[in-house]
């Protein structure tokens, strides 16, 4: 059973969690009609990066934040905790792309660049 885009667009608009439309970040077309993959990108860009975030939705990222950081993991090795220990891998998720999305603005959106340069 598949969603039509705009049932999509609908769900993820008007009742999808906060934690659904972050997972979108890492939405990538692979595969498949590269129409409706275009389709589908562009809709994932207007969710995720269309508006600033709220306050609320700022809040509920510390929480979502805070649990990681005191649920997940070796606590007594934090160190070495290198994808959810301070400063890990999920800080870019869970606080640095809401808080520059935070600030976004029609002239700056905060969208990643499609080929990141190292």
């Amino acid at each position: 059973m598949a969603s039509s885009l705009d049932a999509h667009r609908e769900y993820y608009i008007k009742r999808a969690q906060l934690w659904e439309r972050q997972a979108l970040i890492k939405a990538r077309f692979v595969a498949g009609d590269p129409k409706l993959g275009q389709d589908f990108m562009h809709m994932v860009h207007e969710i995720v990066y269309g508006r600033a975030a709220t306050a609320e939705e700022l809040e509920q990222v510390r929480q979502m934040r805070h649990r990681i950081e005191t649920e997940r993991g070796d606590q007594e090795h934090l160190d070495l905790e290198f994808k959810t220990g301070p400063g890990g891998l999920w800080m870019w998720n869970f606080w640095f792309r809401p808080c520059s999305c935070a600030t976004v603005t029609p002239t700056r959106n905060c969208a990643p660049p499609t080929r990141w340069r190292c």
